[in-house]
C-alpha cells in the first residue's frame, strides 16, 4: 500500500470539492476522474471516491451518473480487494464499467512520482502506519 498515493488521491478529492463548491463543475470532476485513477488499487480510498462521484451526481441532479454511481459503489471494493479494475477508467457512468484505457501520460508520470517517494519514504523509516484522513471540518 502506497501510503504517498492514498494521500495524493485524497488531496485530489478535497480540490474537486472545492471546485463543485465555487460551481466549477468540470474541473470539480476532472479531479474526481483523476483520483479515480489513484484510487483503483485500493478498495477504501476507490469507494470514496465513488462515493463522492455520487454526491456529486446527487447535487447536480444528474441521474444517469447516480445511477451509475451506485452500481459503482458496490462493484468497487471487490474490483480492488481482487485487483479486478479496469486500469486508465475515470470511473465516470459514461464510460463502460470494465473498460481499459491507457493511462494519460501525465498520470502515468505522477505514479511513477509517487512511487519513488513511497521507496524513499520506507527507506528513510518512514511511519507505516495508515494514512488518516482529516475530519473535512479541520482541512485547510
Amino acid at each position: 500500500m502506497s501510503l504517498i498515493r492514498i494521500k495524493y488521491t485524497d488531496q485530489l478529492v478535497v480540490k474537486a470539492k472545492d471546485e463543485f463548491q465555487k460551481g466549477h463543475y468540470q474541473i470539480s470532476w476532472q479531479y474526481l476522474e483523476d483520483a479515480h485513477i489513484f484510487s483503483q488499487p485500493y478498495p477504501v480510498m476507490h469507494t470514496f471516491v465513488h462515493w463522492t462521484m455520487l454526491s456529486f451526481a446527487f447535487k447536480s441532479r444528474d441521474l444517469s451518473e447516480f445511477f451509475g454511481q451506485v452500481l459503482r459503489l458496490i462493484l468497487a471494493p471487490p474490483a480492488s480487494i481482487f485487483k479486478r479494475y479496469p486500469e486508465g477508467n475515470n470511473g465516470r457512468s459514461r464510460t463502460g464499467l470494465f473498460t481499459h484505457f491507457p493511462i494519460p501520460n501525465r498520470i502515468e508520470k505522477k505514479l511513477i512520482k509517487l512511487d519513488r517517494l513511497e521507496i524513499k519514504r520506507i527507506k528513510s523509516g518512514g511511519e507505516s502506519v495508515k494514512y488518516m484522513r482529516q475530519h473535512p471540518m479541520s482541512r485547510k
